[in-house]
């Protein structure tokens, strides 16, 4: 009778540790969900902020009038747009430095 009564407790022991077991696994991965789940509300958040930020900018009154003389040229009457052409200078010329010798030349200079 004792065993019966043991083996009875040992199998009712099982599955109410294999039900702990499982709603403990359960319950951390909703925890995860959750973790990612907040993580993305504060990206979310953060972005909804920058785009606010963005619409200021943009809900200003002369900010129409500067996109359209800076990407499209537009001038007011009586205006001129002068382009300077990009010049591809090096330092040591804007300086009027000479460029550096290479080593033979003044291996050559130094002998002779």
């Amino acid at each position: 009778m004792k065993r019966i009564v043991f083996i009875i407790s040992v199998i009712v022991f099982l599955v109410v540790a294999n039900g702990l077991i499982q709603r403990t696994f359960s319950l951390w991965q909703k925890q995860q969900i959750v973790s990612q789940t907040e993580e993305e509300l504060e990206r979310v958040k953060k972005e909804n902020k920058d785009l606010k930020a963005q619409l200021e900018v943009v809900r200003q009154p002369g900010y129409k009038e500067e996109q359209a003389r800076d990407k499209l040229f537009y001038v007011k009457p009586g205006e001129q747009i002068v382009l300077l052409p990009e010049q591809k200078t090096t330092s040591s010329e804007v300086l009027g430095e000479n460029k550096e010798e290479d080593n033979w030349m003044k291996w050559l200079t130094l002998f002779f």
